[in-house]
């Protein structure tokens, strides 16, 4: 099921008290040494499927990221919930929504509309109250990833939503792993060969490679104007008159070994 009836004070509290603990830790001994309602298999769902947490069944522990979240300023929190968001499509593809379809300041029920008639697929079975609820818990992650704000409902305006922050949703959106991927395949598509070592490079003035051979002899008579820069260097025209010999004159003194 979605995550849900998870808000980010319960993924604090389970944080914090797994950054002290060595290893994988029995959900038995975190249930004594903290609130257990932080326990809730809800909420640990909900923090590992996010990428925070690791269980075993009986057993948890902190991943990489959620050790970087524990300890984390607000800046690099950040960054781990955008990556989280990454990490489920349907969360990243509904940023993505409220980018390309100018959605500011969406409601849950919004969201939630949206996710039923777009994507049925991904909605893990979740209806009716449990897909509120996981509506919620992703507006409180895009809250904490800086992309917004999340605002609880009041008796005035009962229907939560998420103040959007329209520049770090675009700045989201454009710089997502796929667009770095397709910027970097295309620099390498652009990069030249590089010139082999003791090659001799190529000159505007170099004369260009014939491609056929003209066999000398005293019936046939050839006139050829040689253009040379004037700065060319001795290797540059030795080499010049090297391929005379090969390609022109025949000579096998000078064809490849």
């Amino acid at each position: 099921m979605l995550p849900l009836k998870t808000v980010i004070e319960d993924i604090d509290g389970l944080a914090t008290y797994l950054k002290g603990q060595v290893g994988w830790v029995p959900l038995d001994k975190a249930k004594k040494a903290i609130d257990n309602k932080l326990v809730d298999n809800r909420k640990l769902e909900a923090t590992r499927r996010i990428g925070l947490l690791d269980r075993d069944g009986v057993n948890v522990r902190l991943t990489e990221d959620g050790r970087s979240f524990a300890t984390g300023d607000a800046a690099q929190r950040a960054a781990i919930m955008r990556k989280a968001i990454r990490s489920v499509s349907l969360y990243a593809e509904t940023i993505e929504w409220m980018h390309h379809s100018k959605v500011a300041n969406p409601t849950k029920a919004e969201v939630g509309n949206y996710w039923h008639d777009k994507h049925q697929d991904q909605l893990e079975g979740a209806q009716g109250a449990a897909l509120t609820d996981a509506v919620i818990f992703f507006m409180r992650i895009a809250g904490e990833a800086g992309l917004g704000k999340f605002t609880r409902g009041t008796k005035g305006s009962p229907d939560s939503y998420l103040k959007t922050d329209a520049a770090a949703i675009a700045d989201f959106v454009n710089t997502s792993p796929g667009t770095a991927t397709a910027q970097h395949t295309k620099s390498e598509a652009g990069t030249e060969t590089p010139t082999p070592q003791n090659a001799v490079p190529a000159t505007a003035s170099d004369p260009p490679r014939p491609s056929i051979d003209v066999s000398a002899s005293p019936a046939v008579h050839v006139n050829i104007e040689i253009h040379i820069a004037a700065n060319a260097t001795a290797e540059t025209v030795a080499e010049i008159f090297k391929n005379m010999r090969k390609y022109v004159l025949n000579d096998p003194h000078d064809r490849d070994a």
